[in-house]
């Protein structure tokens, strides 16, 4: 079986889509984080925020903060480290080829 690569009609970063969540519920940074966290809110709010202003960086979502980010929001932390490497242009999309 054969793997075909597609490539994302656009690419964009992780924080763009937690900034649309987040406008969306109406929290603000603050919100969020008190709602991901679980022990240390300045540590989790430090986090988010970077995060949400990382569209020129190389960092990557932890699967920690991909877990509880996707509880808060409601979808899965692997969706989450998903969309967060296509938007950084690291993993393409896969599809098993059709016969």
């Amino acid at each position: 079986m054969s793997t075909q690569v597609r490539q994302p009609a656009e690419r964009f970063p992780i924080g763009e889509y937690i900034r649309e969540e987040m406008e969306a519920r109406g929290w603000s940074a603050d919100n969020m984080a008190s709602r991901m966290c679980l022990v240390d809110f300045d540590v989790m709010l430090c986090e988010l925020e970077l995060h949400l202003g990382m569209e020129d960086s190389d960092a990557s979502l932890g699967e920690d903060t991909a877990r509880r980010m996707g509880k808060v929001l409601g979808v899965e932390g692997a969706w989450l480290m998903r969309l967060d490497a296509l938007g950084r242009g690291k993993t393409p999309i896969q599809e098993d080829a059709k016969p």
